[in-house]
């Protein structure tokens, strides 16, 4: 289970939990997702997000993480509290693992060189397949200054568009993060106007609409 399942059969949605948070919507969407780790944020937004739920921080975790839940309470509030940090019984097993990757003997050896060349076929793979996206579309990400003044905000994402080419500019835009920036400044009817956009362009193209923009045509849905 991550947290956006637990958001839904609380029967929110992460727009106004976000906002109930206070935390911004493109930061939590990465935690509802599990992209990054409740373990890896702050007490203080793990404690945010669990009262807004009507959890207790325990409770939270124990769903999200089950058999965990003791270890990374222990360690996290440790942490974060200036403590030296638990992890019985875990940290024996990573040193003894990792002196047998440091062992010397044959059977360590072998595996070893077969790792080595591993890694060389990914690297060669990786190196293809960043060379089959450059030819494809130059993913430079645009800015907020590329789109001009506000009030001339429309007519300068059709010039981009015109100028980047359609399939370049839905790219430039996820790169650049121009949606969840429109919405974190309150700019929301350019928000929404760019995304219409996109998803027009992206349906013209035959490409996949991007979910990552759902919570602008929830908030759309929200405010007709």
């Amino acid at each position: 289970m991550n947290l956006n399942d637990l958001i839904e059969q609380r029967g929110e949605t992460k727009y106004s939990l976000s906002k109930k948070c206070k935390i911004a919507y493109s930061s939590f969407t990465d935690m509802c997702s599990g992209k990054t780790s409740l373990l890896k944020t702050s007490s203080l937004n793990v404690l945010k997000i669990a009262s807004a739920l009507d959890m207790t921080v325990e409770e939270l975790l124990a769903a999200l993480y089950k058999d965990e839940v003791k270890d990374i309470i222990t360690v996290k509030m440790d942490a974060e509290l200036g403590k030296p940090k638990k992890m019985a019984g875990k940290q024996g097993g990573s040193k003894d693992a990792s002196a047998k990757e440091a062992g010397s003997d044959d059977g360590d050896k072998k595996p070893a060189g077969r790792q080595t060349a591993t890694k060389k076929t990914e690297t060669k793979a990786s190196a293809k397949n960043s060379a089959k996206a450059k030819n494809v579309v130059k993913t430079t990400a645009l800015t907020l200054e590329d789109f001009g003044a506000k009030v001339a905000f429309k007519s300068n994402v059709n010039r981009l568009i015109a100028i980047k080419g359609e399939a370049s500019f839905i790219e430039m835009v996820k790169a650049g993060k121009i949606v969840d920036k429109l919405f974190d400044d309150d700019r929301y009817e350019d928000c929404c106007y760019l995304v219409d956009k996109i998803d027009a362009l992206s349906s013209k193209n035959h490409i996949k609409k991007n979910p990552d923009y759902n919570f602008v045509r929830e908030y759309k849905k929200e405010h007709r």
